[in-house]
């Protein structure tokens, strides 16, 4: 008896010893399917102008292949999410990963603007459903007090993303060709997603990884604590999108600096970032999984941040205000994020993150716009950050309201 019972131990110690290490390893292949999609979505800014000479095509004409895979990517976002709850993670990984591959591969064929918007949609839609497979598979592996800082790496995605899209994409298509650059992007993308197939569980808890067969996305957007979670969310990245697109243009036209002293400043806006997303989620974790209090103080200064920056002066101050502002930039959305995976219940994780990642997609297309007509009716420097400032002012006021924990189950059970 007593070494059955010994037997049974060491069984339940290996499972255990195996999910603490693999459930890492889900946050690694998360991470690298989210940088597969970022990097296909932002090559083309990288390739455009030499693929218009070899297409023919009007430099007015390179935006519509941004758009198609915005339009695509915010549509798979809404459709991915209830599809990942329906199928899995494993599924929906491994999926959009060779269906991103072969379109990926597809563009680079493309013979001129029709086809290659159809493509480039294509790729915004397989893109567009890993961040909710990504994250309900995060939210299955790790507990409630250790997914803030599971999330903040995987959210480094982004950030990383940029920098490998530029070290990599312009020399390739500098000895390659642009073509090859979107080849080898395809066939990486396919043989990744044949990766994700053999190596992706869906999670070790059977009720927190299990596919559903009926949709709730009612339930959630009619619920005003997940409707508060979305306003709050859609201004942080109001603040951060619009201040990632104009700041280096805004810089060079208030100070007369180059575009590359201008670069060299930014650059430290994407540093800082990196490095707070796991930083905060530590913290918030640490903190016996806090999230909504520590969400609201980011807010406030990363408003404040975003004002001040439009008064300074010289390029130090330029270099420390981009660095503080990018620290607090995206800080709070490893904790969003969770929230808002948590807030879909136990078997809602991509539907509920679906609908928020589709709707803050909108963000990015707007802010930019709207400040950038601000700074051209006015000529004022600081302008068009007090309404950049705006978006986390909102998002402040829509997390006071905001209750950690809140998810539709246990509304269900009042």
């Amino acid at each position: 008896m007593s070494s059955r019972s010994d037997s049974v131990r060491a069984d339940v110690s290996s499972s255990v010893r195996v999910s603490g290490t693999y459930k890492w390893m889900a946050v690694l292949l998360g991470w690298i399917a989210l940088d597969f999609t970022m990097i296909a979505r932002l090559a083309w800014g990288s390739v455009a102008v030499v693929a218009s000479s070899s297409l023919g095509l009007p430099v007015l004409s390179l935006g519509v292949f941004v758009t198609a895979f915005f339009c695509g990517y915010v549509i798979a976002n809404w459709l991915g999410g209830f599809l990942t709850d329906r199928i899995g993670s494993r599924l929906m990984l491994s999926g959009t990963m060779i269906a991103l591959g072969c379109a990926t591969f597809g563009f680079s064929m493309t013979p001129g603007i029709a086809v290659g918007m159809v493509l480039q949609a294509v790729m915004g839609l397989a893109a567009g459903g890993d961040v909710a497979a990504a994250v309900k598979l995060i939210t299955a592996w790790f507990d409630v007090k250790e997914r803030g800082k599971a999330i903040g790496f995987l959210l480094t995605a982004l950030p990383a993303s940029v920098v490998i899209t530029n070290a990599f994409v312009p020399a390739l298509m500098h000895n390659f060709g642009w073509q090859a650059v979107y080849q080898i992007i395809g066939v990486a993308a396919v043989l990744f997603g044949v990766v994700c197939l053999w190596a992706v569980r869906d999670g070790p808890n059977r009720e927190l990884s299990r596919v559903i067969s009926t949709v709730r996305a009612g339930s959630l957007i009619r619920h005003p604590q997940y409707v508060l979670l979305l306003v709050a969310g859609f201004g942080g990245y109001w603040g951060m999108w619009g201040f990632t697109f104009l700041v280096n243009a805004l810089i060079v036209k208030r100070y007369g600096l180059s575009p590359a002293v201008a670069g060299s400043i930014v650059v430290w806006f994407g540093v800082t970032s990196l490095i707070s997303k796991p930083v905060v989620g530590f913290i918030s974790d640490f903190l016996g999984g806090i999230r909504r209090s520590i969400m609201l103080i980011i807010m406030v200064i990363f408003a404040a941040l975003m004002i001040t920056f439009g008064f300074l002066q010289t390029e130090h101050e330029l270099m420390i205000g981009a660095a503080a502002v990018g620290f607090v930039s995206l800080a709070w959305s490893p904790l969003m994020t969770a929230t808002i995976a948590e807030a879909g219940g136990k078997t809602g994780a991509g539907l509920s993150t679906g609908i928020a990642n589709g709707l803050w997609q909108f963000a990015g297309a707007w802010s930019p716009a709207a400040a950038g007509l601000i700074f051209q009716w006015t000529h004022a420097f600081h302008a068009p950050f007090y309404l950049l400032a705006a978006g986390p002012v909102v998002s402040a006021f829509a997390l006071l309201w905001v209750k950690d924990g809140f998810s539709v189950d246990q509304s269900a059970r009042l």
